[in-house]
């Protein structure tokens, strides 16, 4: 079993890379930097010395109470009625859609297998608001707009909602250069069900949308 789960990452990791060959993100000094801070994630990734909370101490800089639709964030959650929901994660890495006076729903892509996180990051990217790839750099799509694409099924069960009240940090806000990296990182938290399990239900849901969708 762990040779597969390694097997997995190294492709996703791969996969990454090849995002970053394709795109240059644009700028050529973007790409330099989100490039070189892949490569230093994978190296503590190698090292198994990742974890959330060292995730959440990296720079004070991009540790924030503020939301802003269409960036990335990490951050610690607890769901105050657990008990009635099947599985979550307890660190979600989430691209922000929407938000309201009690809570705001994102995209997790913790709740996708490795591969079709990155996928759908590179899909998502079409929406990114500037070609800088930097701290002014969100993606901003409407849900009517993807939800009946075959391309971004994915997106479907990835798509969460959280409430303030079951926030326990901080959040974490990942630039865009770092997007490809953070997806990758093996820091999800799931409570009630392996990541295998889930990862499993999110491609069988996928497989059934995209199916419907040749009828």
């Amino acid at each position: 079993m762990p040779t597969v789960i390694s097997q997995t990452r190294t492709a996703a990791q791969i996969a990454a890379l090849d995002i970053f060959e394709k795109n240059k993100y644009d700028l050529k000094v973007a790409y330099r930097k989100s490039k070189a801070w892949y490569e230093q994630q994978m190296i503590i990734l190698m090292k198994q010395i990742q974890s959330p909370w060292i995730v959440l101490k990296g720079n004070p800089a991009q540790l924030t109470t503020r939301l802003l639709t269409g960036k990335m964030y990490m951050f610690v959650y607890d769901p105050l009625y657990k008990e009635s929901i099947p599985y979550f994660d307890r660190f979600p890495c989430m691209l922000l859609y929407a938000r309201s006076t009690h809570g705001f729903s994102g995209l997790n892509f913790h709740y996708l297998p490795y591969q079709m996180r990155i996928q759908l990051l590179f899909r998502l990217l079409q929406y990114k608001t500037n070609p800088k790839m930097d701290e002014t750099t969100k993606i901003k799509f409407q849900w009517s707009a993807i939800k009946g694409v075959s391309k971004f099924s994915a997106a479907v069960p990835a798509f969460h909602n959280y409430s303030f009240s079951g926030l326990r940090s901080t959040f974490r806000e990942i630039r865009a250069y770092e997007w490809a990296t953070a997806v990758l990182l093996p820091v999800e938290q799931f409570v009630k069900l392996p990541d295998d399990r889930i990862w499993d239900k999110s491609r069988q849901y996928v497989n059934k949308i995209n199916q419907g969708k040749k009828r």
